[in-house]
């Protein structure tokens, strides 16, 4: 698993229309880092809507991404 999984204004997609949305799973040993332009979805329009996994310590699910040290 990575350290650090860090998203800045990205999407992250597992959507369907008639069928079961995707699931999303991240996992980092350190961080997950997400800014408020980020998007994870895994909706469905008419099926079941998938599942979005977060497995890290820490989780910063909006914000500003400052530089690592």
């Amino acid at each position: 698993d990575p350290d650090f999984i860090i998203l800045q204004n990205s999407q992250i997609l597992a959507k369907a229309v008639a069928g079961k949305g995707g699931n999303i799973d991240l996992v980092a040993s350190k961080a997950v880092l997400l800014d408020a332009q980020s998007t994870l979805d895994a909706s469905s329009q008419t099926g079941i809507s998938g599942s979005v996994t977060i497995e890290s310590p820490i989780q910063v699910l909006s914000g500003t991404i400052a530089p690592l040290p």
